[in-house]
C-alpha cells in the first residue's frame, strides 16, 4: 500500500497539466484529483448513460481502465479510484466519450446536448434563412425598380425573388425529411 508522499501528489498535478485535448468537446470535464482518487461532477440526469443497463457501461470502463468507479448520485459525482493517474484519466476520457456518444458535450463550463437532429436543423435553417433574406432583398429591389419605371428590371428581380422563395420551401421540406425520418 502506498504511503502519502510528495511524489504521488506531484504526479497528480502533472496529470492535470497534460490532459489531452478533446476533438469533440471544447474542454475537459472538470475533476478534483487526490492521491489515488479523481472525482468528476456529472449531472444526475446523465448518470444513466454512464452506468448503462445493469451497470454494463461503468463496469466496462472500470475494467478497461483498471480502476474502481463509484456513482454518488446524491452529489452528482463519480469517484474514480486508482493509484495510477493514467488509469484515472483513461476512465475520465471514457466517461466523457460515453456522454458524447449520446449527444452530451462539456462546453463553456456546462453540459450541453447536441444531437444529430440539432445539427441538421441548424444547417437547414441557416440555408433556408439565407434564401428568405435573398427573396426579401429581391422583392424590395423589384419594388424600387418598378417605382423608378424600370419594369423589365422589376420583373427580373421579382422572378429571382420567386426562385429564392421556392428554394426556401425545398430546404424546409428537406429539413423535415432529414430531421424527422
Amino acid at each position: 500500500e502506498k504511503s502519502k508522499t510528495e511524489e504521488p501528489k506531484k504526479e497528480v498535478k502533472e496529470e492535470s497539466k497534460e490532459q489531452p485535448k478533446k476533438e469533440e468537446s471544447e474542454t475537459q470535464i472538470p475533476t478534483v484529483s487526490e492521491e489515488d482518487k479523481s472525482v468528476v461532477t456529472i449531472p444526475g440526469n446523465l448518470h444513466k448513460y454512464c452506468i448503462g443497463k445493469g451497470g454494463s457501461i461503468i463496469k466496462k470502463i472500470a475494467a478497461d481502465s483498471n480502476t474502481k468507479i463509484f456513482s454518488q448520485s446524491e452529489e452528482n459525482t463519480f469517484e474514480i479510484i486508482s493509484s495510477e493517474a493514467d488509469s484515472r484519466q483513461q476512465a475520465l476520457t471514457a466517461l466523457q466519450k460515453t456522454l458524447e456518444s449520446v449527444g452530451w458535450f462539456y462546453k463553456n463550463n456546462q453540459w450541453e446536448e447536441h444531437t444529430k437532429q440539432d445539427e441538421l436543423w441548424k444547417k437547414f435553417r441557416t440555408e433556408a434563412e439565407k434564401e428568405v433574406k435573398l427573396r426579401n432583398e429581391c422583392f424590395e429591389a423589384s419594388k424600387k425598380a418598378f417605382e423608378k419605371g424600370d419594369k423589365q428590371l422589376a420583373k427580373e428581380l421579382s422572378d429571382k425573388a420567386k426562385v429564392h422563395g421556392k428554394n426556401w420551401e425545398k430546404l424546409t421540406e428537406e429539413a423535415g425529411r432529414n430531421i424527422y425520418n
